[in-house]
């Protein structure tokens, strides 16, 4: 029988690579969405945010070889939205979000990828940074799996000032 994770089991939620240089208009990167040390669960509902500024747009979000690929059981995926367009979007989601939704009748645990964003480089502006948010791990405890955030960036804080220095996301 499944019991829910307590709090000191919880695992992570990270976004890889953590840190991405910024790149040539035009240019598309991905990151990847990962869970690390998580107890045990069966889909996930958590959104992106990586920029409303227009620095950046995502173009594309896969579930392929997620942590469940080799669990067996009957995958469904729930919500697949990039900037407020496509399957299962919500009034929360819009410019600048990914949306990822996905449940098994499989459980899984441990560490493993959900998903893929691929974004294209739209403008030459050198920051923004990449946060989860909504972010709910799935299981049979009503709340959900305890975890922690792990966010991201996209190129590099501008330091402004004269003698002292201070970031400032742009």
């Amino acid at each position: 029988m499944f019991e829910p994770a307590s709090s000191a089991g919880s695992g992570i939620i990270a976004v890889s690579p953590v840190s991405i240089n910024a790149q040539a208009v035009g240019t598309t990167f991905t990151i990847q969405i990962f869970v690390h040390g998580m107890s045990q669960f069966n889909g996930w509902d958590i959104q992106i945010v990586i920029d409303n500024m227009g620095i950046v747009n995502a173009t594309g979000l896969s579930i392929t070889n997620n942590i469940f690929s080799s669990s067996g059981g009957q995958p469904v995926e729930i919500v697949h939205c990039l900037n407020g367009q496509g399957s299962g979007c919500t009034a929360s989601d819009g410019k600048g979000i990914v949306h990822s939704a996905y449940g098994n009748t499989a459980f899984v645990s441990g560490d493993g990828l959900l998903f893929t964003i691929t974004y294209q480089v739209v403008t030459a502006l050198p920051y923004t940074a990449i946060t989860i948010r909504n972010d709910l791990i799935s299981s049979s405890n009503p709340s959900g799996v305890p975890h922690t955030t792990q966010f991201g960036a996209y190129g590099a804080p501008v330091s402004i000032g004269g003698g002292g220095s201070r970031d400032m996301a742009l």
